[in-house]
This record gives structure tokens, sequence and C-alpha cells, in this order.
């Protein structure tokens, strides 16, 4: 308290937060003393910094001594539910929103106890996933704007009491209400200025010498127009200050001396801690990045973006230093990757992205989903309806596993965007075999998309592709590396973290879930994000998508062998795929991702894995297409014979004998009736395995059975029909060809 009025703030404290501040402020001076101690007597400051982050990052907090900390449960709903309201647009992120139009919210309020001691935090998930929400939690819990009054309590305004204390609530209170190893003294006892980054960096193709500076003045605009908005809503902290109105308070060319002007006032004037909370830091940054396929030029935008927000990193920094009314100030930062401007803020942050205690802090968890099908899409309990329902949510919106997680979750806004919409879309055709993939075009959310440029900037090798174009979990892990944090010129060489915060992929399973060691296992976490990548993976690759659609209304010989050597074709051409000798999991992948999104252009149709693909060279594992349409049920195996193996026939021949390298290579060739033959077996027996189900839904459509077999020579394909009298004898379907 040495700016203001040092001797009024000091002695007007009671004399346990007198020594609570001074403790904290000596604590505060240790953490930036010890380093420089331990620079003098020979440590290295890396080397001590290092030790403190692995143990941020340790899975297992009872293997450091360690007692994991437990959290009250929360109510799911956390109020009665309105089954009409919606939970659309920016409403559906805001707390009293939520809480007035009664829109299902499942209380993850318990977590907020956790936060207790953590004065400056990154907390980094995918897109949709609540982030926002929980900020608009946040604020209502610690700022003093909602701090209880008779007035509020009396006419039911937004207050502790109203939102979090049970008041008016037949449910009863939340679960940090019902906390009591809570810190009381934390809650309403912040002014809190929410931030919202800018989401994008508006660019062309070019680089124009002057975009940095059209981007840092959107930026500093953004963040003062907000800087106004706090001051509307708490004109107290402008009545303490010297300036006579919000705008001769807002510094219009520097926000950074706004930031300050409102610690100051907050601090010193008011004595009281400030908390800013901030959203969306790295969208600008990371849309920068892939706004041009010029990865110099990406980058260099990247720069511009992270220079435009570092001095308000660096701001932040310096503003948890000091407190107010006995409580250091603090700040709270969702992002989506760890690649926005943290380095201004690494010496003293936590990092909760991969801290086990929040691993479920955002996402719904199965027993939320239950409830939320019930209150929401009105599905009575235990009934064949509600298992049905739970299957298809499953498939398409579970499977997120954090690190640590003790379950998978949901992501909760598109699952409950299902659930609102279930009565009018879905509820008719819930029971429709084929409703996944008829229904899919409904049931995904294009903000949760890739770019194009982000899926030329992953995919440059056929292993990570065919991985995401897998629709079965168990046949779609890969591994690799996954840094707590990464570089911007090192995404494309390490894909996998970048694509793990995006939520394209998650860990396999919550007994797999360490970030210790080199190498980690992922997977993709559901139906939804396979085929949004899909879809977007075939229209970077081709250039459109339903190349494969004439096939499906014309199954023959001639159309499947002209539809792969287009795609072929394709693949040769992209620059997001290097084709090796060993090509096939390539063609075969971008065949399988087309036929995914026919469904879009022709609707009635739905594609399968009978053995999705696994890593690529793993030549044991191949991709055999099962495709249903309303007429036919199509079984395709693939052979695929490199190009190195049609020519090291003829190596051991005299250089200049073309005729004796020409025998052998065509002595070779003639075992393509072999692999045929082989491919043919493999289809009798996927058609000998066809379940009841199956059987029973082709026989009420008079849908016929068809069999494909196809060999990859290089850039050639040789395709057979399959005897329809080899499948007959299986027991199957009638057909006729």
């Amino acid at each position: 308290a040495c700016r203001g009025e040092p001797e009024q703030s000091w002695r007007a404290q009671p004399d346990g937060k007198k020594s609570c501040a001074l403790i904290l402020s000596m604590g505060r001076m240790m953490w930036f003393v010890a380093p420089r101690m331990a620079t003098v007597l020979g440590f290295r400051h890396f080397e001590l910094r290092s030790s403190f982050r692995y143990v941020s990052r340790a899975t297992d907090r009872t293997a450091l001594g360690l007692t994991p900390p437990s959290i009250v449960e929360g109510n799911a709903p956390a109020w009665p539910v309105n089954p009409n309201a919606r939970s659309f647009g920016d409403s559906g992120s805001d707390l009293v929103n939520v809480w007035r139009k009664k829109v299902f919210l499942a209380d993850h309020t318990g977590y907020l106890r956790l936060l207790d001691d953590t004065e400056g935090a990154l907390f980094l998930r995918p897109q949709r996933f609540g982030k926002t929400l929980w900020l608009s939690t946040m604020e209502c819990y610690y700022s003093v704007r909602y701090a209880d009054s008779e007035e509020k309590i009396r006419e039911n305004k937004p207050c502790f009491s109203t939102l979090f204390g049970g008041m008016g609530n037949d449910n009863g209170p939340l679960a940090i209400a019902r906390d009591d190893s809570r810190d009381k003294s934390l809650q309403n006892s912040f002014y809190v200025l929410r931030l919202v980054l800018p989401k994008v960096y508006e660019a062309d193709e070019t680089y124009e010498e002057d975009e940095g500076i059209r981007f840092m003045a959107s930026f500093r605009d953004a963040i003062n127009d907000q800087i106004v908005d706090f001051l509307e809503g708490n004109p107290e902290v402008l009545d303490a200050s010297d300036f006579s109105g919000v705008y001769t308070f807002v510094d219009e060319t520097n926000y950074e001396r706004t930031l300050r002007r409102v610690s100051t006032v907050v601090n010193f004037r008011l004595d009281a801690p400030l908390m800013v909370l901030v959203d969306e830091a790295d969208r600008a940054a990371m849309t920068a990045l892939t706004s041009t396929d010029d990865v110099a030029l990406g980058q260099k935008r990247h720069a511009n973006a992270m220079g435009a927000s570092r001095a308000l990193f660096g701001w932040l920094k310096d503003m948890r230093l000091r407190s107010g009314g006995g409580l250091f100030n603090r700040y709270f930062v969702t992002g989506i990757t760890p690649i926005a401007p943290t380095d201004s803020i690494f010496n003293g942050y936590t990092s909760l992205t991969f801290d086990p205690n929040f691993a479920n802090m955002l996402g719904l968890t199965e027993s939320d989903v239950e409830t939320l099908l019930s209150h929401v899409a009105k599905i009575p309990q235990e009934t064949t309806e509600l298992t049905r329902v739970l299957d298809v949510v499953r498939s398409c919106y579970n499977g997120y596993v954090f690190n640590g997680a003790k379950e998978a979750v949901y992501n909760p806004q598109v699952v409950i965007r299902f659930a609102e919409n279930y009565q009018t879309l879905f509820r008719s055709v819930i029971f429709d075999q084929d409703f996944v993939d008829r229904s899919l075009y409904v049931l995904t959310d294009d903000r949760q998309e890739l770019s194009e440029r982000q899926v030329r900037l992953i995919t440059r090798g056929t292993e990570l592709a065919g991985a995401l174009l897998a629709s079965s979990k168990e046949n779609a892990v890969v591994r690799g590396e996954l840094p707590e944090r990464f570089e911007v010129d090192t995404i494309e060489d390490q894909p996998l973290s970048y694509l793990y915060h995006l939520g394209v992929l998650t860990f396999p399973s919550t007994s797999n879930t360490t970030i210790v060691p080199d190498s980690v296992s992922l997977c993709v976490p559901n139906i939804v994000t396979n085929r949004m990548f899909a879809a977007k993976f075939v229209r970077v690759v081709s250039g459109k998508v339903g190349t494969s659609s004439r096939f499906l209304k014309d199954p023959n010989v001639k159309t499947l062998v002209e539809v792969l050597e287009k795609l072929f074709v394709k693949v040769k051409e992209s620059p997001c795929i290097s084709l090796g000798d060993e090509n096939e999991i390539s063609i075969n992948a971008l065949f399988f991702a087309d036929l995914l999104n026919s469904y879009r252009i022709d609707t009635g149709y739905s594609v399968s894995f009978q053995h999705p693909p696994g890593a690529l060279g793993t030549l044991s594992q191949r991709m055999d297409l099962e495709i249903v349409t309303p007429t036919e049920r199509i079984i395709i195996e693939f052979k695929f014979v490199p190009k190195s193996k049609i020519l090291e026939s003829g190596h051991d021949c005299e250089e200049k004998d073309l005729t004796a390298i020409r025998i052998k290579q065509m002595s070779y060739i003639r075992n393509v009736s072999d692999l045929q033959e082989k491919a043919t077996k493999q289809i009798e027996k996927y058609a000998a395995g066809l379940s009841d189900d199956r059987r029973k839904s082709d026989k009420e459509h008079n849908r016929r059975l068809i069999g494909f077999s196809v060999i990859q020579l290089d850039d050639q394909f040789v395709a057979d029909q399959v005897d329809p009298e080899r499948l007959i004898n299986h027991g199957r379907v009638s057909v006729s060809v």
C-alpha cells in the first residue's frame, strides 16, 4: 500500500488481514528472488523453473504426497428446466441469461473451490466446450456486482443467493454454496473485468505492410470498448478516479495505459482486488497462422497477432503482484491452443489444461446427459427410446478424454442443441437403422469444423489422414508427442498436439491418459468429428465432394474403376498427401471420405467400415467397405500391389535384357487373379457374417447384395464383380446381375 493513502489503507485493515497480506507479499518476493539467488549459487534458472512445471503436470497427486482434492457434486439440472427454453447464440454462454430463461445447466460450480489458491491460470479446451459460460460463472461468483443485498433477494435479481444459494430454486443450492470448505472470503470480493479478445485476423492472400497496424488498432479498440462496459457496470470505479467520464478515462491510443488506470483505481482508491477473465486468448493468432498457404507469411501474421496482445499479458503478470482489501489480484485465461503469447506470463502462471483435477470441469458426463434427455428432450426414463437415443448421442458427441479424467465427457453445447431439437427433428426417425449417416448433416456443428488451410497444415502424411478417417476408435489410434506448449513453426511437424487441443484427437480411454512419456496414444473421439474431417479432407484434396456418388447411382465395374483412377490423380496432385511406395491407404482413405459425404448429395445412402485402416504401412490391415443404398448392399475388398513389387521381379535380369524383364513383370502381374480370388473369399466371408438385423433389413427393402474386388497396381486398378452365385450359396440375399 505504498501509493494512494498508505497509512489509512494499512490501519483500516484487521490484524489478521495485515498479517496475511504481509506473508503473501513476502511470498511474492521470494518467487522472484529465489531463482536469482539460485543463479548466484550456481544453479540455472531454467532448471529450477522446470522442476516446478513438472510437479504441476503430475497425473497422480498421491505419488507426490499430496491429497487429491474433492469437490461437492452438483445438481443436474442446476434448477428446474423450462423445456421450451433454447440456448441459442451468446445467451447460452451467459450464466445470468441461462438462469433467467431456466435453460438446462449441469452444476459444475464445485470446481470453483479448486481455484481458491490459484491467482493466475491458463485453461485450454476445444471449441464449444463451455469456456465462455465458465468465465461467466466465475464472474457471478467473484464479482462485487453480484453480492447479496436485500433488494436483489426481494426482487429475485441475480446475486449469490439467487444464482448459487438456492433462493427460489426448487433444486436447492448449487454445489459451491453447499461446500463448507471453500474460502468464503473470495465470494463477491473482486471487481471483475471480462475481456474477449478479437477472434479474427483480417487479411488477404497477399501481405499488406499496414495489416499489422490495422489489427493492432482493432485489438486496442476491442479492449477499450470492454473497459467502457466495465466502467458503466461499476460506476464507483469511475467515481473514484480523477476522470470525469468513461471516454476521458480510456486512452484511445494505448489500451495498456487504460488497463493500468483500472487496476490502480480498484486497488488503491477502492482498496479492492481486481480479477481479469480473458476469453479467446489464441483465436486471432491461430486465424492469422492459417490465413494463407504460405507458411512464412502465416507465421509473420501470427507474430503480428501476438504482438498486439503481448502488452495485455505483460500487464496481467504485473497486475497479479498487486493487491487490494487483503487479496491479491487474479486472472484466468481460456483458449484452445497453447500457441498464444503466453510466454509473457510464463513466470508464475498455473496451467490447468493437463491438471487431472480439472479434467471434467467442462463437458457433460453420462449422468448429465441422461438428465438432459429426460428434462429437455422429454424422453421417459428406463425406456427403449432412451436407450436408443443414448446410443446415438454417445457415438456422435461422447469420447472426449482429457488428461487424468475418470470418465469420458460429451461436447456440451452440441449435445444440448440435439436435446432441444429432438422432438421436432429427430424423434420420428431415431429408430431408423441408418439414422446417424442420414442425419449427420444436421447433427454436426459447423463451428467445430477445421478450415481447409488447417487440413493442409496437418495432413502432410497419409498415416494421420487414415487414422482420422477411420470410424473405429480401436483402429484409429495414432502415437506421437503431446507437449504442453509448442512453437508456431512446429505444428506441421507435430500435428498431434494441435489436433488434441482442437478436439479432433483425444485419449483412447481413461486408463491411458498420461502426458509424461514422449509418446502418447490418441484417437478420434466420435463419429461427428470423423465425418467433419472427412468432408474437409475430400474438398481440400479433390476440390469437390461427391465424385464417388456416380458409383453409388450405378454400381458396376467400369464406374468403380473410373472413380478410383480419377481420385488417384487428385491424390498425386495434392500437396496434402505425400505418396510413397505403399499408397493404398491414400487412395482408399480418399475414396471412403468421398463416400462418407455422398449422403449430403444423394440422400438415403450410408457408408460404414468393416475394417478401418490402421497406420500407414501396416499392410495387414486392409480397408473393406460396406455401402448401403436403398436398393443394394455393396461390399468392396481392396488389395494393393506396390510399384516396387512389380519392378523388383526383374531386378535379377541383365540391365539391357528388356525382354526378360518384361516377361518377369508380366509373370508377376498374372498373380492378380490369385489376389482377386483371395479378395472374393474375403467378400464371401463378410457375406456369411452379416447380422440377422442386416439380413432382415435387406429382405424388407428388397435390397440385393453385390461384391467387388479391387486390385491396385500402382496407378492402375483392376476390378471384378463377385459371381452372385458365390454369395447366394452363403444363404444370404438372392441377387440378379
